[in-house]
This record gives C-alpha cells, sequence and structure tokens, in this order.
C-alpha cells in the first residue's frame, strides 16, 4: 500500500483550524531558507540552507497491527469484518487505516462496518442488522495515562456518527508534546466483536506542526535531485511516531552538496536539531511559534573542520515528555570520529535542552604524562539513573564506562566498573536505549544487549563481514530493526536473547518507518511518481525480500538429555556457514513428516572431534524413529569400540540369521542414539557389518553390547535429501496483563503507596508438560528508587502468573522502568515485552477536597428546589470584598469577589480601603463580559478566581464546631485525610475570628510540638476537624498538607458566608457615647468660662460664705432664746 497526503496550510493551530484540518488531499515540498524546517501531514518538506534537502512525513497511511488491544495477547482472530473510520471534515482513504485527528473543535468520527465482499449496500445492510438487534459501536481512546469509552448512538442513517467535545478528551489547550492515542473502534465495548485498531493525532498541539516552512518546491526539482541520493535519514516525534521529518543525503560531488553536507537529523520533545558539514544547528523552542520561518543557532565547538562535523554522529535516548516533570530532560550528544588535538577540548560533547552549554562527555583527567589515547564512540545520558554512558575505542581494547552524575561537573566515579567487550574484533558503530525501557544496546559487526544500564553485557548478534548502520525501534510492539550496510535487516524484540534476519530491500536508498501502531513501512523517493514519495509495508508488497529458511547443508547429530531436551551437532564442513549461528537462537526445526524442536541456545566449538557447532532445543513435537524398513541394522546387537583418530566403530551382531541385519549406504550421515550415553553420527560405511561415527559424548561411551530395541536410528542427513527445515518459530505463549488495557502505561508511585499488577502467561503449544517453569522475567531499570517485590505460581494448566507489587519508600522523585519479558517467546508474537514506567512523583490527578457536611444543590440540578438552594447559597455583591478586622465596612485585602469592572466598589470610604483591592482576571478589562469566566471558574473556590466567584456557601450564624472533611481524590478513587497526614490552615483574608479544633492523639500531638518548634507551623490533624466562627460575612481557608508525607503539593480552599448575624445589645455604645458627651460639655464650658473671663470661683465662694454666716446668726439666736 503506497502512502501520500497532503500538507498543513501555514500558520498557528489556532488562526487556521479549518484550513489545517481540510487540507488533507495533496503531497508538496516545502523550500526551507537559514535552516527554517517545517514538517506537514503526510508531506514532503525542503529545506534549503545553500541547497540543504529535508523531507518530511507525518502520519502516513499504513494498514493495521497484527494483534489485537485488549487484556489478552498474542491470540490470533480472523475477522469477518471491520471498521473504516474517518475524521469528519477531512478528506481521507477508507479502507486504509483508521486515523483519526483532533483539531481546535469537537473530534467527530464516521463509520461504516465492512464485510468480506465490500460495497456500499452490503455498508447499509450491516449497520440496519446490527442497529436492530440494539448494537453500536464503541470507541475507545487509550494512551499511556489515559483511557476512556465513548459510544455511538444507534441510527438507521448511512454511518454510525459520534461527536466528542475536544476537553473531553484533553484539557490542555497549549502547543507541547503530546502523546498520540491508540484508538479501538468494537461493535461492542468488552466484546471485540470487530474490533478495529488506529490512532488519534492531536494537530492542534504537536510542536512541530504549529510552524512556517517557507516556500513549496515543485516536485521536478526535488526529482532533480533523486539520482544523486546515497541516504535517507529519519527522525520521528518521541510522542506521535506518525510524526517525522525525512532528510535527503546527496553524494558530494553533487552540485547542491558541494559545500553543504546533510549529516543527521533529530526531532526531540522541543526542538529540532541538524548535524550538516557546516555544524550543528539547534532550533528554538517549537513550543512556541513566531508566526515565522523557524530559526536556529549554531553550536560552537573550537578547533572542528567541516570533514570533522561530516563524519560525526548525534545520540539522543528518546522519551516522551508529554507529562514533563521536574527531574526529567532531554539529552543530546555529539561525537567527532578522531582523536584529540591540543586545540579541542575534548572529541564528544553532550548538553541538556535548551542545548546552549555543552560539557565534555569524559570527566577531565588530572594526569600528567602520557595518556592512552581514547575516542568516544556513543554517548547516552541514562535518564533513570541520571548517569553518563560511554562508549569507548582504544588501539586495544571496546569498552563502556557509566558515570555517576551529569551536568557541568561530570564526575570521574563510576557507576559501575568499567565493561570489556571480550572479542578483540568487536567494531564499534553506536549505542542506544530502547524507548521507555532500560534496554541498553551496542551494535556495530557484532550487537551486544545490557540490561542493567552498562554493568553487564551479552552477546546477541555476530555478523562476520558485515556492518549495522542503522537501528528502527517500536515503543509499541517493542520491535527493533538492525539496518547492514548492504542493507540486510536483521529483528528482535526488546529484552529477547534472539534475533532473525528479516529480509533484504530491494531499494538502493531508503529508510524504515515505524507508524504508531508498530507497522513497519519502507519509505524511499520514486521520480516517476508524481507525489515522489513511496511508502510501503515492509512485510507485504515485496519491497524487502524475507528469508524464511535458515537452513544450511550438513548433516545433524540429535543427543539425548531427558526426554524434552535434546542437543544437536552440525558435522563439521568445507563450507563455514554450515553450522548453527547466533541467528538459529529461538528458531523452530522441523522434521518431515512430523516432529520439531526450538532452539534455544547455539554453541561455537571444536571439542568433540567432527563438529563445529552446537545447539540445546526443547521439543515440541516427538522426533521420529528410523524403521526396520528403513534401516535394518536395527535388528541386531551393537557394539562399539573407540579408534585412534577420535572416531568410533559401531558393529552389528545379528540377532537373527533369517533377518536381514546389515548396515546400509543410507545409513549415512544418520544418528545411532543410545539411551543414557553419547549418540554416533555415522560418516563411512566400512562394510555390512561395520561403520565409522563421531561421538556426541566422547567420554560416555557404552562399554557393553547394546541388545536389539536398546538403539535406535533417527535421519538428520542431507545426503538422500534434508528431511529438515529451520526456520522462525510461531507464537507459543498468550500474554494477559490483567491491570491495563495499553502496552505502555505510565503509573505514578506517591511516597508509601503500593501498586500491584499481574501478568499471566499461557503456553498454547507443548509435547511435554514443563514443570513450574518460570516464563517471565522482571528487569527494573533503577532498583534503588522504589521497592519491587514479585510473587509467581502456577495453575493446573502450566499458566504461568506473576504479581508484581512496587512500592515507594523514600523521599525521593524519579523515575523507572519495569520491564516484563516473556523470555522463551518468539520473535513471531506480537507482544514479548510490557514495559511499565514508574514515577516516583505526583500524579498529576491527585488533589485534595473538601467535602461540606451538607450537599448543595445547583438550581439547575433535578434534585431540590430552587429556594431550597437559595436558602444554602449566597449570591456576593459585586465587587464585593470581605472585612478586616477592624470592622465590616474597612476592607483591607486584595481579593475581590464576583468583580466589574464597569460598575463602583463598595466600602472605599478610607484610604487603606481605596489602596487595596485588585483585580486578577479582570484587570485592564472593561466590563464583566470581558473577563471571560467560565462555568468551572465561577465554581471554583481558589482565590486566583475570586474575581469570577458569584456565589458561596451559606452558614447561619453561630458557626459552632462545623465539621471539616476532607478527602484525596486520585486515579484509586476517593480516600478521607487522615494521618500521618497533616494539615496547616489559614484565611487568605487574614480574618481572625475564627478557631480550629481537632483530635488529639499522642502521636499526632508529639508530630504538631515538634513542627512548630523547628518551623514554626501551628499543625492540625485532619481527623475530626471542626471550625467555629465567632464573625460575620465571608470567610475564604486555604489547607495545606504538612510536606513529607507526599510529594504532592496537596491544597484546597474553601469559603463560608456567615449570614443572619444578631444585632449585639447596644450597652457598650450607650456607656461610650455618654462618656463622650459628658467630657465634652465639661471641656466647652471650661472653655467658655475662661474665653470671656468668668470669676465663676468668686461668686461660688462668696454665695458660699453668706450661706455659712446665715447658719451661724440662726443658730446664735436660738441659743438666747432657749
Amino acid at each position: 500500500m503506497r502512502g501520500w497526503g497532503a500538507g498543513i496550510g501555514v500558520g498557528r493551530a489556532e488562526e487556521i483550524p479549518e484550513k489545517r484540518e481540510k487540507s488533507l488531499e495533496n503531497c508538496f515540498c516545502r523550500r526551507l531558507t537559514a535552516l527554517t524546517p517545517s514538517l506537514f501531514i503526510v508531506c514532503i518538506l525542503g529545506v534549503e540552507m545553500e541547497l540543504l534537502f529535508l523531507f518530511v512525513t507525518v502520519g502516513v497511511l499504513l494498514t493495521l497491527p497484527d494483534c489485537l488491544m485488549g487484556l489478552t495477547y498474542n491470540v490470533q482472530v480472523t475477522r469477518s469484518s471491520s471498521f473504516s473510520c474517518t475524521s469528519k471534515h477531512l478528506i481521507w482513504k477508507r479502507n486504509e487505516m483508521i486515523k483519526l485527528y483532533l483539531g481546535a473543535g469537537p473530534l467527530e468520527v464516521d463509520c461504516e462496518l465492512i464485510g468480506s465482499v465490500d460495497t456500499q449496500e452490503n455498508r447499509n445492510r450491516l449497520l440496519r442488522q446490527y442497529t436492530s438487534v440494539g448494537l453500536a459501536p464503541s470507541l475507545r481512546i487509550v494512551n499511556s495515562t489515559y483511557s476512556s469509552v465513548f459510544h455511538f448512538k444507534m441510527t438507521l442513517d448511512m454511518s454510525w456518527t459520534i461527536k466528542i467535545p475536544r476537553n473531553t478528551i484533553v484539557v490542555g489547550t497549549d502547543i507541547a508534546a503530546t502523546e498520540e492515542w491508540f484508538v479501538t473502534i468494537a461493535l461492542h465495548d468488552g466484546l471485540n466483536i470487530f474490533s478495529t485498531e488506529g490512532t488519534l493525532l492531536d494537530i492542534f498541539r504537536e510542536p512541530i506542526l504549529q510552524w512556517q516552512l517557507g516556500e513549496i518546491m515543485d516536485p521536478s526539482e526535488v526529482k532533480d535531485i533523486i539520482p544523486h541520493l546515497t541516504a535517507l535519514t529519519l527522525t520521528q516525534s518521541p510522542c506521535a511516531s506518525d510524526v517525522g521529518i525525512i532528510g535527503l543525503i546527496c553524494e558530494n560531488n553533487f552540485p547542491v552538496c558541494i559545500d553543504f553536507v546533510l549529516v543527521d537529523i533529530i526531532l526531540t520533545n522541543h526542538h529540532f536539531v541538524i548535524l550538516s558539514s557546516w555544524g550543528l544547528f539547534i532550533s528554538e523552542d517549537l513550543r512556541y511559534p513566531k508566526g515565522q520561518i523557524l530559526q536556529f543557532s549554531r553550536a560552537n565547538f573550537c578547533g572542528f573542520e567541516k570533514d570533522d562535523y561530516i563524519t560525526s554522529r548525534i545520540w539522543y535516548n528518546i522519551q516522551c515528555l508529554a507529562n514533563k516533570e521536574s527531574f526529567e530532560d532531554d539529552y543530546i550528544s555529539i561525537s567527532f570520529d578522531k582523536d584529540k588535538t591540543l586545540s579541542q577540548v575534548a572529541t564528544c560533547f553532550y548538553s541538556k535542552e535548551p542545548f546552549t552549554e555543552w560539557h565534555s562527555c569524559l570527566p577531565f583527567s588530572k594526569k600528567v604524562g602520557k595518556v592512552l589515547s581514547r575516542r568516544v564512540v556513543s554517548f547516552l545520558v541514562d535518564n533513570e539513573k541520571k548517569c553518563g554512558i560511554s562508549l569507548c575505542k582504544t588501539e586495544t581494547r571496546v569498552f563502556v564506562s557509566v558515570n555517576k552524575g551529569i551536568g557541568t561537573t561530570h564526575s570521574k566515579k563510576r557507576y559501575f566498573p568499567i565493561f570489556t567487550f571480550p572479542d578483540a574484533s568487536f567494531e564499534p558503530v553506536g549505542m542506544f536505549f530502547h524507548p521507555r525501557s532500560h534496554f541498553l544496546y551496542v551494535y556495530g559487526n557484532q550487537v551486544w544487549l545490557s540490561v542493567d544500564g552498562g554493568n553487564t553485557f551479552d552477546l546477541l548478534v555476530r555478523l562476520p563481514g558485515e556492518l549495522i548502520v542503522k537501528i528502527h525501534d517500536c515503543v509499541y510492539t517493542q520491535e527493533i530493526i538492525f539496518v547492514t550496510k548492504a542493507g540486510i535487516l536483521y529483528i528482535t524484540k526488546a529484552g529477547l536473547g534472539r534475533y532473525s534476519k528479516l529480509g533484504h530491500s530491494t531499494v538502493q536508498v531508503f529508510s524504515l518507518y515505524f507508524n504508531h501502531l508498530g507497522n513497519l513501512h519502507i519509505i524511499y523517493l520514486n521520480a516517476s511518481k508524481d507525489d515522489i514519495l513511496e511508502v510501503y509495508s515492509a512485510r507485504v508488497e515485496g519491497t524487502v525480500v524475507q528469508d524464511t529458511d535458515l537452513s544450511f547443508q550438513t548433516p545433524l547429530a540429535i543427543q539425548y538429555i531427558s526426554l524434552k531436551e535434546v542437543l544437536l551437532f552440525s558435522l563439521k564442513s568445507e563450507d563455514v556457514d554450515a553450522r548453527f549461528f547466533s541467528i538459529h537462537k529461538g528458531k523452530l526445526l522441523t522434521f518431515s513428516p512430523s516432529g520439531s524442536l526450538v532452539i534455544e541456545k547455539v554453541f561455537q566449538h571444536d571439542y568433540p572431534p567432527g563438529y563445529a557447532s552446537s545447539v540445546f532445543a526443547t521439543i515440541v513435537e516427538k522426533i521420529p524413529v528410523n524403521t526396520l524398513k528403513e534401516s535394518p541394522c536395527l535388528n541386531s546387537f551393537l557394539t562399539v569400540s573407540r579408534n585412534s583418530n577420535s572416531t568410533f566403530t559401531l558393529t552389528t551382531q545379528p540377532n537373527d540369521s533369517k533377518l536381514k541385519s546389515n548396515f546400509k549406504v543410507s545409513d549415512i550421515e544418520k544418528t545411532v542414539v543410545i539411551p543414557g550415553y553419547s549418540s554416533f553420527l555415522i560418516f563411512e560405511i566400512i562394510n555390512n557389518n561395520s561403520a565409522l561415527a563421531y561421538a556426541t559424548m566422547p567420554e560416555r561411551i557404552p562399554l557393553q553390547t547394546m541388545p536389539k530395541d536398546f538403539w535406535f536410528i533417527y535421519d538428520f542427513g542431507i545426503k538422500a535429501g534434508r528431511k529438515w527445515k529451520i526456520s522462525q518459530d510461531p507464537c507459543n505463549y498468550w500474554f494477559q496483563h490483567k491491570n491495563n488495557q495499553s502496552l505502555n502505561v505510565i503509573k505514578y508511585v506517591d511516597l508509601g503507596k503500593t501498586k500491584n499488577f499481574t501478568f499471566r502467561t499461557i503456553p498454547i503449544r507443548q509435547a511435554i508438560s514443563e514443570f513450574q517453569m518460570p516464563l517471565l522475567d522482571v528487569i527494573v531499570g533503577n532498583p534503588t528508587l522504589l521497592e519491587v517485590k514479585t510473587k509467581q505460581y502456577w495453575d493446573d494448566i502450566d499458566s504461568y502468573t506473576m504479581e508484581i507489587y512496587v512500592k515507594s519508600k523514600f523521599l525521593q522523585k524519579g523515575s523507572t522502568s519495569i520491564a516484563i519479558v516473556i523470555w522463551k517467546a518468539s520473535i513471531e508474537c506480537p507482544v514479548t515485552t510490557v514495559i511499565l514506567t514508574l514515577k516516583s512523583s505526583c500524579s498529576y490527578g491527585k488533589r485534595m477536597i473538601f467535602a461540606s457536611h451538607e450537599k448543595m444543590m445547583h438550581p439547575n440540578s433535578t434534585m431540590g428546589h430552587e429556594s431550597e438552594y437559595d436558602t444554602k447559597m449566597k449570591k456576593l455583591p459585586v465587587n464585593y470584598r470581605p472585612p478586616s478586622n477592624l470592622g465590616i465596612a474597612i476592607p483591607l485585602t486584595d481579593n475581590i469577589y464576583n468583580a466589574d469592572p464597569s460598575k463602583g466598589r463598595p466600602r472605599d470610604y478610607f484610604p487603606k480601603s481605596r489602596l487595596t483591592g485588585k483585580y486578577k482576571q479582570c484587570a485592564n478589562k472593561t466590563s464583566r463580559a470581558e473577563c471571560n469566566c467560565t462555568e468551572n471558574q465561577k465554581l471554583s473556590d481558589n482565590v486566583a478566581f475570586s474575581d469570577c466567584k458569584e456565589e458561596v456557601p451559606r452558614q447561619k450564624f453561630p458557626v459552632v464546631k462545623y465539621p471539616i472533611i476532607l478527602g484525596i481524590v486520585s486515579e484509586d478513587g476517593w480516600i478521607p485525610l487522615e494521618p500521618p497526614y497533616l494539615i496547616t490552615m489559614t484565611e487568605v483574608n487574614n480574618r481572625e475570628t475564627w478557631k480550629l479544633k481537632d483530635n488529639e492523639s499522642l502521636g499526632v500531638e508529639k508530630m504538631k510540638k515538634y513542627l512548630k518548634e523547628e518551623n514554626k507551623l501551628t499543625v492540625y490533624n485532619p481527623k475530626g476537624l471542626n471550625l467555629s466562627i465567632m464573625g460575620s460575612e465571608l470567610f475564604h481557608f486555604r489547607v495545606t498538607t504538612v510536606p513529607g508525607v507526599t510529594f504532592c503539593p496537596l491544597v484546597v480552599e474553601f469559603q463560608i458566608y456567615v449570614d443572619e448575624v444578631p444585632i449585639a445589645f447596644p450597652g457598650r455604645s450607650l456607656i461610650a457615647t455618654t462618656t463622650a458627651i459628658f467630657l465634652g460639655g465639661f471641656i466647652f464650658v471650661t472653655f467658655l468660662i475662661k474665653m470671656y473671663n468668668i470669676h465663676a470661683w468668686d461668686s461660688f465662694k462668696t454665695m458660699l460664705m453668706k450661706k455659712v454666716k446665715i447658719s451661724v446668726s440662726s443658730s446664735s439666736l436660738s441659743g438666747q432664746s432657749f
């Protein structure tokens, strides 16, 4: 199937979403000026930097995968029908695959069911047939952190349709690295009826899609370049495999490439990197499009010339940073294929995003004198262990060094001892981590695999006379393709110790491409086609010639170890390739007419004599022995004698003179098997009763004569026609992942929490049962980060179940991968490895919530009445500000509630009140409508959205022991907030007329006392909290958990409006007023007396004296009378 596509219009997604989503029809090229790359959906782009050309493809039309998503994998399902779906308003070919696109608006999907005979009449018939019985399709959308199911409505129209709001699938609208989704459409979710897979790409947020590319090139200009191409280089988006860039590398003597040579390209999460003969160029941040050509900056490495850059390489450990944590960063490195000179600081450099500061890959040595020259072939940063891994080469050896620490001061301390590759003939080319895993591969003329980050390596592939120059890997199917210089393709699966030869390309200049569903395609340019770009399935269309027979022409000898296990020895031959090699590991040896073996291990050796190699194999189907008719010698006694030249003589003694019991010429190259002893490969017939043979176990020879029926003959020879064949082993195991729907899962493990995972492997083709054979390997990338425990058991049908328990016990952030590998699985199995990414961090969905003791009814709710709602909610006045400690009329907070810039602010009587109070969302706006408050913001208690807040819960005065119920919501559900969590609580507007009381316990009290002494914090036990409020109007509280118990900064805010406060007794006011009047009157009278010089005291004194005199006179008169 040939893929072609179209370009996206120039400009940002927000500006022309319609144009972007509807222009999926034409394939064209763009000429980029001054290092300005760009990207289009299924399109070709050109870049000219003094005649530099780049081609870009995104979302190529590809076929469906071989396996179904679900809980059980590797199950072969034959479907008579499948779904054909497209995004509405997009021009796209049907029947090729489900490829959906999410733009600025909702996702609209149109689906039809296609039968074995595809006609419009049959499509309509199938729709009506299943709708009549109440069935309609369901759409499951899944990625590593998200899973949701949406259901189509039943209809009798031409097709099923569904419309899903964008914010239901994804909340963010910013331009950022966004993981592409997998979609599964089935007639009923969970039943897998007509289950069909596809992908969903967010073209609104994908960074590289937002940039202007430059002028569109005419296809004729590109056709002139095609005959002069030497290579194609492909890079894909780390989060969306259907977004990629293809670079064209031309001959050096081609006129347009004389001054400039493209070497390599890399697309990271936020930058586009170009390596050329002019140097290394880094693009500006792709997340912030400026509506202009993408600009580049050049990284300066002192002392390097044009020829040095041509032979250099760039290295990137691919990781998707869709939900980037603080401990996650992108790193790239550049290595020069030369020895360091005096003018050069180093020959290998690495840098962290934004790639402005570069550091030496190796720590500087302080040794004085002659230092052994070492060349860094490749350098990678281990994102899990945060260490640098260097692949180095000297004159005498090739080794891997893992150094602690990355940054400005690269540590000399090694994480592991240096590993030196034992084979002196090893020619290294590069090194890479399989995406999202901790499988480290070193490749060249051999391939070595490390599962522990560079501490030890195991030989995987040995290719004498060949050199691997390119690798391609897929994060979905875990496939890895090695491409040799001669165009031969080898395939393996991540973590497996076996590989296979896929074939060789019939196209000289090509690149391989894994789409997001894991389908392998070959890409090349064809000048005879109008759209130039050719995309074919590498396994279907014949562009890769596949080698299915891995047999060779030499006899084999079989040696039984047990009823189920055997050794097969290959006889030495003049043809050095006629032997077992590492490529035969994991392959199936089938015997005609019946019988089969699976090769488990391969050995190269010179002993025992006569054999060049051997394999260890397990029996799948029993191998038949020769009959008396085929080998009459079986009807006799057998004696074995040792010769001086490491051979053995087999002598038969007739058991019955009437029966034929002689060796025949056809017995040459057959194997004599004696249970419990060595087997013998006959290579010469001496006479009717004697034959020469090589022993498979020369030290274990029978000393006695073996009677009839105690020895057997197997025919693994080639003289009379080879009866055996070595080919790819079919898939023998079903694999169940009981917890998730995605093969690549990201889980967050908070401090003290545990995650459980269950995997099950079911053998489906076994001749002899294996007793309790562990079938799964568990490989932890960073074992020091999390505590990982496993539990395993078997059942009566030999299925093997493993339960994995992961716990975070340390206050340390980081991430680690856990790979679960079916180590005996065939490469033919769609799923052999599942990789879990576990982050010791806070889940972005985890939050703390406040639950009131009574439910607040919304007026639009079907429950309750509007009058009931009004009694529970208080509508705030416009531009409301809560009181301060100085009084109701003197607000001092900066927070304004129910803001409306077009109206005045109440309670602005005092200067302090007029100086406080600032708009947030309504800043620089003239009306409330311009504030653009959403419904969620109006309902939010967050102080950041106070401008939008209109209504708050109402409580009647007095508020006494109001229960504070706190909980935590995460992907695991809702749990109450209890110790060891401790909280602090503050009032946002600095009000003080409230009091909080909690339950007291001995352990909590000690912690509260300690925190109060150390951090001056007043902390509370979240269990049994109650709140009392002595003031009135709005109280806005913020609750925060004390750090050290969780990675999450758990914060929740809630608001209470205290209403119906009774009028207080006026005694205090009356006393104050009376006192003021009395004092004021006294001061006023005193002032008048002084002002008018009134001698009030003299008059009072005179009047008083007169009164005294009169009293004395009266007393005298009374005495005289008496």
